[in-house]
């Protein structure tokens, strides 16, 4: 039986849409082309609709001064949070 485009979804759960709701990307800023690059596709695929936040370590202490979250897509690339310390709100 052949494969026909309608039996199968090319899109994997989890992976960016162009649908995504205000999407948010948070990425490492420190003189980093690896951070610069990654942001720089985001705003490729989303075709410049993308709020950006460049973010060093231990920039962030509290959540109320990330951008707001609820709803939206959020991505953070080429960065992570460290895993020992905690978010206030």
């Amino acid at each position: 039986m052949p494969i026909h485009k309608n039996h199968f979804s090319l899109v994997t759960p989890g992976c960016p849409q162009l649908d995504d709701p205000q999407p948010l990307v948070i990425y490492h800023r420190r003189k980093c082309p690896d951070g610069f690059d990654s942001g720089l596709a985001d705003w490729l695929f989303y075709t410049g609709k993308t709020e950006f936040f460049p973010l060093n370590q231990d920039d962030i202490k509290l959540i109320a001064r990330l951008p707001a979250l609820d709803g939206r897509a959020v991505y953070i690339l080429d960065f992570s949070f460290s895993a020992n310390k905690s978010f206030h709100a």
